[in-house]
């Protein structure tokens, strides 16, 4: 009897902890972020914490363009157009914000706390990645060659002109400013909190070479590291009546190099004020790629040249190749065709891919960031989803890689004007699009261009360095030949 009591006991209380049981084991479940709020590559960053932990994240952050700082990742919250943004409630979700632009706000978001901010916060319409810029390469061939010194002569020096440098660092100015290089009554401001003499010299390079061209004028150094700060050193310029803005940076993957975008309308919104944008451009013309899907077998490949299905390039071991693909899709309302990204080493062994799956939240762009292992030829696969997939003209980049088997310096297809001019090439690189731009030194015209016109005029408009009223300058295209 006693038996049968305690077992009857033992099930009687067995049966009471199953719920129990089952509400621990539903708990420890990890909650994903919003698949449909949430960019692939913050997605995966999440994952890899929840299978992980912070080790694991701080491992797959390392190497690829993610700023994570003690599991605080650095994101772009986009909200819907003129929603009102309530940054108080963003702040209570443990979410630190660094800065806002228009709907855009650039914040800090920890790991622990990305599901429920992507699943329950009002007007959020996505996550991200900030976009980061590229810096390009100064070289300047003097004031003479450019033929300032003429102008100069006259009289036109930059005087009463304010002209601010938007760049990513501006190493070494305190030196440059003692030798003379740059004014000593330049201004900065810094909008990555990291300092203004920090990151890169390139900043002090640009400002030396403007200092040559317009000793006269008064600089404003602005320091910059995404799109956001890049928005907010506009409107600063706007504010404080700077004429003319330079910056020789370069914005990949933001938008397919046409005129549209993110980048051009915060250089479009300046030119609205009566600001002229000075863009650099054609750096990139020997790592650079242009074509439009072609897959005349049906085998999802795209065909480089002719049944050719691979690119090669050469990189050094310990080099961290970043390549960079996008094609234009950008305006599908819904769905993007989905291209995927593969890296393959002489052995033809798949070393890294990058697979996103197209569509809202993800734009249409792929990128590996690879570390080469040995000095000798990579190659890369650019493959459709299916085959039903459309062709569309597509873009790659590459950076610590050379001896392309495939590259272009030129594009095929029309560019758009815009309102900026160029100090290189039409810039794809900073997917502003230029209106044609003659450059001195022939090794200008190397880079893409969206247009086969000849660029011809002057770099910049005399009257950009005058001290008559500010007003808005449109570059005319030059006549043919």
């Amino acid at each position: 009897m006693l038996k049968k009591m305690s077992r009857s006991l033992f099930l009687i209380s067995f049966l009471l902890l199953i719920p129990c049981l089952q509400t621990e084991s539903f708990a420890a479940q990890p909650v994903q972020a919003d698949p449909a709020r949430t960019a692939p590559e913050i997605l995966e960053l999440h994952s890899i914490y929840l299978q992980k932990g912070a080790a694991g994240s701080a491992a797959y952050a390392r190497g690829r363009r993610i700023n994570l700082e003690a599991d605080r990742v650095q994101a772009v919250l986009e909200f819907q157009q003129n929603y009102p943004i309530d940054e108080n409630r963003v702040r209570s979700m443990g979410v630190g914000i660094e800065q806002r632009y228009q709907n855009l706000l650039q914040v800090r978001i920890p790991l622990a706390k990305l599901a429920a901010l992507s699943r329950n916060l009002a007007g959020l319409e996505m996550i991200r990645l900030p976009f980061y810029p590229f810096e390009v390469v100064v070289q300047s061939q003097g004031v003479g060659i450019m033929g300032a010194s003429d102008m100069q002569a006259l009289g036109y020096t930059g005087q009463g002109v304010k002209v601010a440098i938007i760049d990513l660092g501006f190493q070494n100015l305190t030196s440059a400013k003692n030798a003379g290089e740059v004014p000593a009554n330049v201004i900065t401001v810094d909008y990555t909190g990291t300092g203004i003499e920090a990151t890169t010299p390139h900043g002090t390079a640009v400002a030396e070479v403007v200092h040559d061209m317009a000793p006269d004028a008064q600089l404003y150094l602005l320091k910059i590291g995404s799109d956001v700060q890049l928005g907010i050193a506009k409107d600063y310029c706007i504010t404080n009546g700077i004429r003319v803005i330079n910056h020789s940076v370069a914005w990949l993957n933001a938008a397919f190099y046409d005129g549209t975008g993110p980048i051009c309308n915060i250089a479009n919104d300046a030119y609205a004020h009566g600001i002229l944008w000075v863009n650099a451009a054609g750096n990139y013309a020997n790592t650079h790629y242009q074509a439009t899907l072609t897959d005349a077998d049906s085998d999802k490949k795209h065909e480089f040249s002719g049944t050719d299905e691979t690119l090669s390039f050469n990189a050094s071991s310990g080099s961290t190749i970043d390549i960079l693909l996008n094609w234009d899709d950008y305006k599908s309302p819904r769905k993007y065709t989905d291209y995927n990204l593969y890296l393959y080493n002489s052995s033809n062994v798949q070393v890294a891919a990058s697979t996103r799956s197209q569509g809202p939240p993800a734009s249409p762009a792929e990128e590996i960031v690879y570390s080469a292992t040995y000095t000798g030829t990579y190659y890369i696969q650019v493959v459709k989803k299916t085959t039903g997939q459309a062709n569309l003209p597509l873009d790659l980049y590459f950076f610590s890689a050379s001896s392309l088997q495939y590259k272009n310096k030129r594009a095929a297809w029309p560019s758009r004007p815009m309102h900026q001019a160029s100090l290189r090439s039409e810039p794809w690189t900073s997917q502003i699009i230029s209106a044609p731009i003659a450059p001195a030194d022939p090794r200008m015209t190397a880079g893409p261009s969206r247009t086969s016109r000849p660029r011809t005029g002057p770099l910049i408009p005399s009257t950009a360095l005058s001290t008559e009223p500010p007003v808005p300058h449109r570059i005319r295209p030059a006549r043919r030949p």
